[in-house]
C-alpha cells in the first residue's frame, strides 16, 4: 500500500486523492449553485416559450374572429367594414383573410378600387401561408 501512496505523492496526486486540494474542494461547492442557476434559467426559458405560444395563439384567434366578422359584413353588403376586418386579419398573418384580400383587390368593390399590384402582394402572402388557389384555366386554342 505504501508503494501506491508514494506513487501518488510523486505524481502530485496525493492531495487530490485525499480531498485536500483546495481548488478542487471549492469547485465542488460551486457546482450545486451553478446547477441551480441553470435550472432556474431553464424554467425561465420554458416559461417565456409558453408565454410566447399563448400570445401567438391569442393573436391567431383574434385574426380568425376578425376574418369571420369580415365574412358577415361582406354577406350583409357592407364592403368597408368587411375590408377593414379582412385587412386586420390579413396583416396578422391569417392565410384565408389574405386570400380574400387578394380576391377583393383583384376585382375591386365599393370600398376599394381594383389594384392588381396589391392583389398580387396579398396573393403571395396567402401562398406563403399554404393557402391553396385553384389553377387557372388553360387558354382555349383556335379561337
Amino acid at each position: 500500500m505504501s508503494n501506491f501512496v508514494s506513487l501518488l505523492f510523486r505524481a502530485g496526486l496525493l492531495p487530490l486523492a485525499l480531498g485536500l486540494c483546495t481548488p478542487w474542494a471549492m469547485a465542488q461547492q460551486k457546482v450545486p449553485a451553478a446547477a441551480q442557476q441553470g435550472k432556474d434559467s431553464a424554467k425561465k426559458s420554458a416559461k417565456d416559450i409558453d408565454n410566447a405560444k399563448a400570445l401567438a395563439k391569442q393573436k391567431r384567434d383574434q385574426a380568425v374572429r376578425r376574418y369571420r366578422e369580415g365574412l358577415v359584413h361582406e354577406k350583409a353588403g357592407s364592403d368597408k367594414p368587411a375590408l377593414k376586418a379582412f385587412l386586420e386579419a390579413g396583416e396578422a398573418g391569417y392565410g384565408p383573410a389574405q386570400k380574400k384580400l387578394s380576391e377583393i383587390y383583384d376585382r375591386g368593390n365599393s370600398a376599394t378600387k381594383r389594384d392588381y399590384e396589391t392583389s398580387l402582394l396579398w396573393y403571395d402572402k396567402a401562398r406563403a401561408q399554404g393557402v391553396q388557389f385553384p389553377k387557372p384555366l388553360a387558354p382555349i386554342r383556335g379561337r
